[in-house]
């Protein structure tokens, strides 16, 4: 589900396709989180990304000074375009319920970003 989060900033959540989370899964193992466990805070520089696989998050972002809560479902990347544009969250998360999440390190996503899903234009810079 992804609605005001998805259309407000565009650049936290992707889309990730399954070709693309088996490449990812290469490096990156996928460790469950418990309830109301923070994956990152607003306004914190990005350090990686994380994918959702199973379970709910809630993201709470501000818009025109109201904070704005909306719960997101897999399969997601968070942050992807955070990390390679060397960016801070714009919204915080964590987990609603227990949940699957694989979390790619900055230096993963740098070095590999197009199996990341991230357009070909970035990996130009």
């Amino acid at each position: 589900m992804l609605g005001s989060v998805a259309k407000v900033y565009p650049e936290l959540v992707s889309h990730i396709t399954q070709d693309e989370l088996r490449a990812l899964l290469v490096n990156c193992p996928v460790e469950a989180y418990p309830k109301h466990s923070p994956l990152f805070y607003r306004q914190h520089l990005a350090y990686g990304a994380f994918v959702l696989i199973e379970g709910d998050l809630e993201i709470e972002f501000k818009k025109e000074r109201k904070t704005i809560s909306e719960r997101v479902s897999p399969i997601l990347m968070l942050g992807r375009d955070h990390v390679l544009e060397s960016k801070p969250f714009n919204a915080s998360a964590s987990t609603l319920n227990p949940c699957r999440l694989m979390f790619v390190p900055k230096g993963l996503l740098q070095k590999v970003p197009v199996a990341c899903g991230a357009p070909s234009k970035l990996t130009q810079k």
